[in-house]
Parts: C-alpha cells; structure tokens; sequence
C-alpha cells in the first residue's frame, strides 16, 4: 500500500471526524513518519556519502510493530520484507514477515520466507536458531500439507543432529513418523521409526524404545510382513529391560495372534490399555488391525459336541453292517 501527502490530508480528517478510526489513522501515519525517515536515511550528500542503512532498518521494524499491533497485517508483512532488505537481508525480519503471512492464511507464502530465513540463519552460523524456525513452519502448514510438514520436520531433525543435539532431533522424529503413518506411507515410517528407536537406544531412553517396538510391529503388520514385525521384537530383546516387560508380553501375543489368523485374540490385545494410549496415530492403527483373510480362528469343540459327533459316526457305521451281513446277494 502506498502513501503520500494526499493520504496523509484524507486521514487526517477522518481523524476528526470518524474517531473510532482512531488507532488506525495513528498507525499509518506513524508509517509514513518512518517511510520518511527511511528515505532520509539512505540519502546521501556532500557530507554523507554513504546511506545509512541500519537506521532505515530500524525505522522500518518500528513501522512492523506497530502495524502488527494494529492488525494490518499485510502493511506490516511489507514493513518486515523492506527492514530485512535495508539490513542485509536480516533473517529474524523474514521470518517476522512470514508470520504475518500466516495471519493472513496465506500459508504456503508464510512458508517460504521463514525457510530462506533458516537458510541465512545456518549461513550465519546459528543453526540452531534456523531448526527451531522450521519446526515453526511444519506446524504452520502440518493442517493443510502434512508432505511438505513432513519435509520441513524432517529438515529441522537433521539440523539439530548435526549439532548432536539428538534430543531434539528425535523430538522432530517422532512428529516425522506420525505424520508419515497419518498419511499411509507405511514404508517410509517404518525407516523413520527404526531411525527414531536407535536414538532413543543412543541417550539411553529405554522405556520410549519400548514404545517404538510396538509402533514398528503395528506398522509392519499394517505393510503385510510378519518376518519384518517378529524381527523388530527380536532385535529389541538386545534392549535392556525389554525382556519380560508389558510391552514384549503383549507384542509375542499379537504375533502369535496374527500368525494363526485369531483375530479375537489381535483385537484383544490392540484394545488393551498398552495400545489405546499411544499417540493417537499408532492407536488408530492398532484399533484397524486385521488378520490376513480377515478370518476368525474357530473355537475348539466342547467335550459333549465331540461326544455327540462320536456317537453319530457310530451309529452310521452301524447301520452300515446291518445292510451287508446277510451277504451281497
């Protein structure tokens, strides 16, 4: 939006006679007080010769304030965009320009800026600072595009152990997987929760390793590869704690379940408080678990039906004998 003299004349008298109008016709003019002085700052003279960029910045990030505190969201996301040019590509201004964005709703634009800010923010040497700005992102966009949260996630996650930070890196992992199993791509889960499950084993968090036992086997159960699920608990019993936990109990009788077909006893144990209070992604997996075929094991027979079966052969091979003891003729 551009201002000049005339708007500066039409809002000051709305100033007088709408003064409801109040907080706004204040703000823009206060823009265009800090438009002025951006001007001026990046003239140069006889006895300037160099502008001074660093005060038209700070004259701009004033102007970003105050609009966001007015909501005028789209004059402040411009305000940022022109503080972060003027102060050599100032990373925090863009990231503040793509938050405006997303007050706005314009997310996929909101998006962008706050990724060349984490771009710049690495250049620089904060690299932290630019994995905590993808987080933000994915969380912007994760309601409305979980593959580009899932890219972001997995960004920030690689940012962070490269610095070996690995518990926030496992932190962004864990968010990877679900969000990779909310969108069926069981393949790639199952990668990112083997990945997730060493770093836990790594910082020694034993107990979440249990966890992600069982998230592995749902989600191998899910693909169809029995050999890859019983492998996933094999391989967990190297974790100390493992054996003769809750979590291994329950695991060995899912898979005895789904390997003779008995979907009673899956169902059971993907109804047990184990499964149901997982994250709610892997909960749901479990609650939607179906044997191969979708059949259900029969039930063995009681003593009396087996009696009764019994005696009903007999009489038949009684009658049998009857018919052929005088002979064939």
């Amino acid at each position: 939006m551009k201002y000049n003299l005339g708007t500066v004349v039409v809002l000051l008298s709305a100033l007088k006679c709408y003064p409801a109008w109040r907080e706004h016709v204040v703000v823009v003019l206060y823009y265009l007080l800090c438009n002025s002085c951006y001007i001026f700052s990046l003239k140069t003279s006889f006895m300037k010769w160099k502008p001074d960029y660093d005060s038209a910045a700070s004259e701009y990030a004033k102007a970003a304030v105050a609009f966001k505190n007015a909501k005028q969201y789209d004059q402040a996301k411009d305000a940022y965009l022109r503080e972060a040019e003027s102060h050599q590509n100032n990373r925090a201004a863009y990231e503040q320009a793509g938050m405006m964005l997303k007050e706005m709703q314009q997310l996929g634009e909101a998006v962008l800026l706050i990724e060349k800010a984490s771009m710049m923010f690495i250049e620089n040497g904060t690299p932290d600072t630019a994995a905590m700005a993808l987080d933000r992102a994915g969380k912007l966009i994760e309601n409305v595009n979980l593959n580009k949260a899932v890219e972001l996630y997995q960004q920030a996650a690689s940012v962070f152990e490269n610095e070996e930070r690995l518990r926030q890196s496992v932190e962004l992992l864990g968010k990877v997987s679900r969000l990779l199993v909310r969108s069926r791509r069981l393949d790639e889960a199952a990668v990112s929760l083997l990945k997730e499950k060493n770093m836990y084993k790594e910082i020694e968090n034993y107990p979440t390793c249990f966890k992600k036992t069982i998230a592995q086997v749902l989600v191998q159960l899910h693909r169809n590869d029995y050999v890859a699920a019983d492998k996933c608990v094999r391989e967990s019993y190297s974790i100390p704690g493992f054996n003769g936990s809750e979590d291994a109990i329950a695991l060995e009788q899912l898979l005895e379940g789904f390997d003779e077909q008995d979907q009673d006893q899956v169902s059971a144990i993907c109804n047990s408080p184990l499964f149901k209070y997982m994250d709610n992604d892997y909960a749901k997996l479990a609650l939607s678990l179906r044997v191969p075929g979708g059949g259900v094991k029969k039930s063995p027979a009681s003593p009396q039906e087996a009696a009764g079966t019994t005696g009903k052969a007999a009489s038949h091979a009684a009658e049998d004998d009857d018919e052929y003891s005088s002979g064939l003729c």
